[in-house]
């Protein structure tokens, strides 16, 4: 009767082993996603400080230069990327004021989703 009592005792000893072996990975595994999900969201966050950067020198250069179209462009593909849909729009209206006929420009307002006012 003891040698069962041993024999359960011991199985119970392991289960309890297996079970806390399974939770200390589980938590390693948790830790690691966590860390990898921070470097990612870090990562998002460098691309906007520079996309936002980007924006900033490019609105310096519209006001510098208010005729250059092909700098309105590239300020409305940036004032889109950062979800400014108004302010793209009109820097591609402003663009379309000095080429009213340009496909490219058609192209970009088609791409960006935005429609060019007549």
């Amino acid at each position: 009767m003891k040698r069962w009592g041993n024999l359960i005792y011991s199985v119970k000893v392991r289960r309890l082993e297996v079970v806390i072996s399974v939770l200390l990975i589980v938590v390693w595994l948790a830790s690691a996603i966590t860390v990898l999900e921070e470097k990612r969201v870090n990562k998002l966050w460098e691309i906007r400080r520079d996309k936002e950067a980007k924006l900033e020198k490019l609105v310096e250069l519209s006001i510098q230069y208010p005729d250059y179209r092909d700098l309105l462009y590239r300020l409305a593909i940036s004032q889109s990327e950062l979800g400014n849909d108004d302010a793209a729009k009109e820097a591609l209206n402003r663009a379309r004021y000095l080429d009213p006929n340009n496909e490219i420009l058609i192209k970009i307002a088609g791409s960006l989703g935005i429609s060019l006012s007549n």
